[in-house]
């Protein structure tokens, strides 16, 4: 989802969230989570843009409704978030002032490819954005044009929208194969990106997410049963399905299981039986 750019002023009668501007209120630069917050609920969004008040008004209320809430304070701090906890992250909610537009935190999306963005428009209440900082006796105040219920909504249809769409990294040192598979793949509805090694997975899902990873398991370097293993242990919810052609493929398959791997394909297999095998490891609990 690419971030909105809003092209007209709210109108008179549409609603407005009104948040109090404190040039001097603290910017916070920790992830937050409510208290006592289920561990079923994964959702984490981050939050950028220019008036520290304004993601401190969005903290507090996606912290009351149960979301945990990284917040980028400037553009280096939203890359370090992005390099710490980009396979985390859900959601990005950014707000941004209709003129001029607000371009500084377009560069750090490129981190998180597969990301939905929201983009709120946020103008001054008062007549010009020089008077609203010069003044000391008037409280400026930001206009949101939307509810707290309404983003609130927007984002758990947003949300929605993301849990349903499937992701499979295929590895595999086999160029042809990899792109075969994932060809496969996204024919049958889902979304497929794939890597050359265990190296280039890791690197791969540091960057987006993946539901299920695919991997061959003889390969240079670093193989499929060192990928598994380490999966298993720093990213334990991707399902692994573990393929092979190779001799001695019983005894390969036998460790794959035994490190973590939840179904086996042999090489070669037909594709009903990989989206099959696919499915299954999908809806297993």
């Amino acid at each position: 989802m690419q971030p909105s750019t809003p092209n007209d002023a709210p109108r008179q009668n549409e609603s407005l969230m009104l948040l109090p501007k404190d040039e001097d209120s603290p910017s916070s630069a920790i992830a937050f989570s409510k208290e006592g917050r289920s561990d079923s609920i994964s959702e984490t969004i981050l939050l950028g843009g220019p008036y520290p008040e304004v993601r401190a008004h969005l903290r507090a209320l996606l912290v009351r409704h149960d979301y945990a809430v990284l917040e980028a304070v400037n553009d280096e701090h939203a890359e370090m978030l992005c390099a710490d906890f980009g396979p985390k992250i859900n959601l990005v909610v950014l707000h941004s002032e209709t003129v001029p537009t607000d371009s500084r935190f377009v560069g750090w999306l490129g981190l998180l490819p597969d990301i939905p963005v929201i983009t709120l428009p946020v103008y001054l209440a008062t007549s010009t954005r020089n008077h609203a900082r010069a003044s000391t006796t008037v409280d400026a105040l930001f206009r949101i044009p939307c509810t707290s219920e309404g983003l609130l909504h927007k984002i758990d249809v947003v949300l929605e929208a993301s849990r349903s769409r499937k992701t499979v990294l295929i590895v595999d040192d086999d160029d042809s194969m990899r792109r075969i598979l994932a060809e496969l793949l996204e024919a049958a509805g889902y979304e497929a990106s794939h890597a050359a090694n265990g190296k280039e997975a890791l690197q791969s899902l540091a960057r987006r997410k993946a539901q299920v990873v695919l991997t061959e398991l003889v390969m240079p370097g670093a193989d499929g049963l060192e990928l598994i293993q380490q999966l298993r242990q720093f990213n334990p919810e991707v399902r692994l399905v573990a393929m092979s052609g190779a001799s001695r493929t019983e005894t390969c398959f036998s460790v794959a299981r035994l490190l973590g791997a939840r179904a086996v394909l042999e090489k070669p297999f037909q594709v009903e039986r990989l989206l099959q095998t696919v499915r299954e490891v999908l809806s297993a609990p």
